[in-house]
């Protein structure tokens, strides 16, 4: 390489660095602002939830249990706010919630872009083409329009990480290397468990094995196999203290039953088309979903995959992973397909894993792959200009492909929206955008090529054109859906919907929108990853009683209730005590049905017999109030039920007066205790099992973990393949 050309790649990395840093400062607007990202999941469940954390952490309560969303309900084994992550404890801790909550974001996307760098590296890509591939990926479709789900995003920014530690402790010559690289497979595998979200960790898995087996077929490296299957397994036990308590929500969630479907949403395959031609769908093509059915990833990986893909066996050294890249991009595609593509319906057969939905997130591989492709080819033609100046006319012909089927989708569009009977034409205009958007997706698509095709002919400048074209065109796609969709809002403006209902801290409020917790209500519905199966109907007004809810929101009462005329929906006649005392107790085996048929102010449900002595109910009062410890005061003349509409969960323990007494099941859905005549205090507090066993499992992973990084490290310095 002479001196212009190291200048010309120099320029063009960091022209790609900078461009990165501005799409990185402009998603970050609302951090410079003061505000926050809200919309879809972000405000119903990512923003309560770590508003909960951020306050259990400054008060110092547990925040394992959550006592304000589904009567109560276990947190951390819904996993989806990552809380004993390390990284959420420090920026939990440290900085203001909103801070916190926007670099949490923030963060996933250069650490992202790191890893990716380094693992094109690894394969001796050049700098520019390295960090082009990088910013491809890390502002992709997927990573930039799931900011709603941006704990899918952390754990798929990991993924480049965990490819490239593989990668050395696979073909590395250094020993320490190595042994630094089985350490950061185990380590960067338990990151990816503490941050919750199974989906997207069986997605990296499934990278991760397949670009283990690419490795192993074409180096022959079986010998390192073993320790790098030791290394993951170790770092899948040291993520146990969030692994076990998720297994436990699993173990009782509603996402299993036949009314979730495993295929939706599925990726269709006319959203396919959207490589071609990304601007001429509308909304209505996506069924009310697009960030997750949209697919672009830029026009220019989709022009250089063609050339990618044609000129395959001449890549030398970079043909195996170009093999990959294009075997990976097919069955992630068809995967993606869900229903419509068939082979997704051996994953639905797989224990737990078969529980997974939205199959379409494997969007997120074929993206990877077609950056690393882009890539690839970015550096092919990089050294064809270098070794003779320019790539021939003739050779040229695949770039043209995709701008030629770009033209031909817009003029189908086109003819689409111009039918006026109503025809199949007609119905799928319904789908299609404006003329003017169509008309934008071949334009796009020729200047692309324009510009590959000038970096082919030898014009250096097209290669920093080529990286900032790509910034431009993914960064515009993505922060345009953003920008749509929300600009960001201050925090009080946020949860500032609606007055704060009277009596909050004596009753519930029925709703299922999270927010209410941030303004103090505690609410008996609730949006959450793993939702625990009920046995009570929801809305049932003697649930509703028992539940301690005082107030419908307006959107649940569903013709129920006669409305009060007050801003908070309908009123509930006669809402029952959230800490109660019963002397009267029934054997129930279906609760949703044997609920109506009982005064539920005098008498309990329960699944076996209680002692218990007639009289008049007694009084509970409690006396301490907080996440995951209530404590009760109780003065009766018999032998009664203490009732508190806390929902029932086995990892509830109870004591009378400093004793251990049995938790007993009350109304299906609720907890209670018996306590004997006179005063007593009984406290109940939350110590699920789960969570001690995992933390037992992630304290000897991670002691594992280091004993075997330290046998790596002083066993030998060099290895060879």
């Amino acid at each position: 390489m002479n001196m212009d050309e190291r200048r010309t790649e120099n320029r063009s990395f960091w022209l790609g660095l900078a461009a990165g840093l501005i799409i990185l400062c402009l998603l970050g607007l609302p951090l410079f602002k003061g505000q926050v990202y809200k919309h879809d999941d972000l405000s119903r469940y990512h923003l309560p939830m770590r508003f909960f954390y951020a306050q259990s952490l400054a008060s110092g309560d547990s925040f394992l249990w959550l006592p304000s969303v589904l009567c109560g309900f276990y947190l951390h084994g819904d996993g989806g706010a990552g809380m004993l992550h390390p990284l959420h404890l420090i920026l939990y801790s440290i900085f203001p919630f909103g801070a916190a909550f926007n670099l949490e974001m923030l963060l996933n996307y250069p650490f992202m872009m790191a890893g990716m760098f380094l693992f094109l590296r690894r394969w001796q890509i050049p700098r520019d083409a390295s960090v082009f591939g990088a910013l491809v990926f890390t502002f992709s479709g997927f990573n930039l329009l799931h900011y709603v789900h941006y704990n899918a995003v952390s754990v798929a920014a990991h993924i480049p990480w965990l490819l490239f530690s593989i990668d050395v402790a696979l073909r590395g010559i250094d020993g320490r290397q190595v042994a630094f690289a089985k350490l950061g497979v185990g380590l960067f595998t338990a990151s990816q468990l503490l941050l919750g979200h199974p989906q997207v960790f069986w997605i990296s898995s499934s990278a991760e094995a397949l670009y283990t087996l690419l490795l192993l077929l074409s180096l022959r490296c079986w010998g390192r196999l073993s320790a790098l299957g030791i290394a993951k397994l170790l770092g899948v036990l040291a993520g146990g203290i969030q692994l076990i308590p998720s297994w436990d929500a699993l173990s009782i969630t509603s996402r299993t039953d036949p009314a979730w479907s495993r295929y939706w949403p599925s990726l269709r395959p006319i959203h396919i088309l959207q490589l071609l031609s990304p601007y001429s769908f509308n909304d209505f093509a996506f069924r009310g979903i697009p960030y997750e059915l949209k697919i672009y990833i830029g026009t220019l990986p989709v022009i250089l995959l063609a050339l990618l893909i044609v000129r395959r066996k001449e890549l030398g050294a970079l043909r195996t992973l170009a093999t990959g890249v294009i075997g990976l991009a097919t069955l992630s595609g068809i995967l993606s397909l869900g229903q419509h593509g068939y082979l997704y319906r051996l994953q639905t057969l797989v224990p737990v894993i078969g529980a997974f939905r939205a199959p379409c997130r494997y969007i997120l591989l074929f993206q990877l792959a077609l950056a690393i492709g882009a890539s690839i080819a970015y550096t092919d033609i990089s050294r064809i200009v270098q070794s003779c100046g320019r790539l021939a006319w003739r050779k040229l012909w695949p770039l043209g492909l995709a701008p030629l089927a770009s033209i031909s989708l817009a003029v189908l569009f086109l003819l689409a929206k111009a039918e006026k009977t109503p025809t199949l034409a007609q119905h799928f205009a319904s789908g299609v955008a404006s003329r003017n958007l169509i008309l934008s997706d071949p334009l796009l698509m020729i200047l692309a090529g324009a510009i590959i095709i000038m970096a082919a002919r030898g014009k250096r400048w097209a290669f920093a054109g080529m990286i900032l074209f790509a910034v431009a065109d993914q960064g515009i796609y993505g922060l345009t859906y953003i920008r749509d969709n929300e600009p960001g809002t201050k925090l009080e403006g946020f949860y500032g919907f609606a007055p704060t209902p009277p009596d909050v801290s004596r009753y519930r409020l029925m709703s299922d929108d999270n927010v209410w917790l941030m303004k103090g209500v505690r609410i008996a519905g609730g949006f959450v990853c793993i939702p625990p199966r009920q046995q009570l109907e929801p809305m049932s007004l003697a649930r509703l009683r028992v539940a301690n809810v005082h107030w419908v929101w307006e959107k649940h009462k569903q013709g129920l209730y006669a409305l009060s005329g007050s801003v908070y929906g309908a009123e509930v006649p006669a809402p029952l005590p959230r800490a109660r005392l019963v002397a009267q107790a029934l054997v129930g085996s279906d609760p949703k049905s044997d609920i109506d048929t009982i005064d539920v102010e005098t008498t309990a449900l329960v699944p076996s017999s209680v002692a218990l002595q007639e009289g008049t109910p007694g009084k509970a009062t409690i006396t301490h109030d907080h996440p995951g410890k209530i404590r009760v005061a109780t003065l009766a003349e018999t032998k009664q039920l203490l009732i508190l509409s806390e929902s029932y969960h086995k990892g509830w323990q109870a004591s009378v007066d400093g004793r251990e007494r049995p938790v007993v099941r009350v109304y299906g859905d609720f907890m209670g205790c018996v306590v004997d005549a006179g005063r007593h205090d009984v406290e109940f507090s939350f110590r699920p099992r789960s969570l001690l066993v995992g933390a037992w499992m992630s304290a000897a992973g991670l002691g594992l973990m280091a004993a075997f990084f330290l046998i790596s490290w002083t066993s030998q310095k060099r290895r060879h393949v």
